[in-house]
């Protein structure tokens, strides 16, 4: 082959890998443009981590007497708050075993 044919090739090969380059680079433009809007899409509904530290179940409301005794309860669950303290630690583990068994392990 003569000097100029293969110049020749070198720039079609330049050519074709500019080419290449360009358009997977417009693919990762566009995977990632559509991961975000997805993110955004998606994480538009939810809670800020602040507003989910702050857990306010609903309690009963108790109704007392003058005498400090209660004369009625209303509620629509029958919750009460419990210290992590005070709940067995088998109860603990059962939770966590049916949940997520690696959950010791995520951190």
């Amino acid at each position: 082959m003569t000097p100029e044919h293969e110049s020749k090739r070198s720039a079609i090969s330049r050519m074709r890998l500019s080419i290449a380059l360009r358009i997977l680079l417009a693919i990762a433009i566009f995977l990632f443009g559509a991961t975000f809007g997805a993110y955004r899409y998606f994480s538009r509904d939810l809670p800020s981590t602040a507003r989910l530290e702050l857990i306010e179940p609903s309690l009963k409301t108790q109704v007392f007497a003058a005498d400090s005794s209660i004369i009625g309860e209303f509620y629509q669950q029958d919750r009460a708050l419990v210290p992590l303290s005070e709940i067995p630690d088998y109860l603990v583990d059962a939770i966590i075993a049916v949940e997520d068994r690696k959950f010791y392990s995520h951190w």
